[in-house]
């Protein structure tokens, strides 16, 4: 019996819990958020109006845009660690290399 794979599209999105992770290498937020310090080694960044929305690009290069309501949290810390506050939408931009 042959195996099936899973096949990534372009396009899918989801909408997800409060997540975290160790693989961004770039995040670029756009106009809708404000910065405040957070603890030793963090920034927060806090969704200014609706639909607030960062591009992140994964060390296995697959890029995602994730959408946040106002309000919405994305703490950064050294070494690529990210912290996402729920909910918010997730669309994969990209599939990995």
């Amino acid at each position: 019996m042959a195996k099936k794979k899973a096949s990534v599209r372009q396009g899918t999105s989801e909408i997800v819990a409060q997540t975290w992770s160790n693989r961004i290498v770039k995040g670029q937020f756009d106009n809708n958020w404000k910065t405040v310090a957070g603890p030793a080694g963090f920034v927060s960044y806090i969704a200014a109006r609706d639909r607030a929305s960062v591009e992140i690009t994964q060390t296995n290069g697959r890029m995602l845009r994730v959408f946040f309501r106002k309000g919405g949290v994305v703490t950064v810390g050294t070494g690529g660690v990210s912290l996402y506050s729920k909910p918010h939408l997730t669309v994969q931009v990209s599939p990995a290399f």
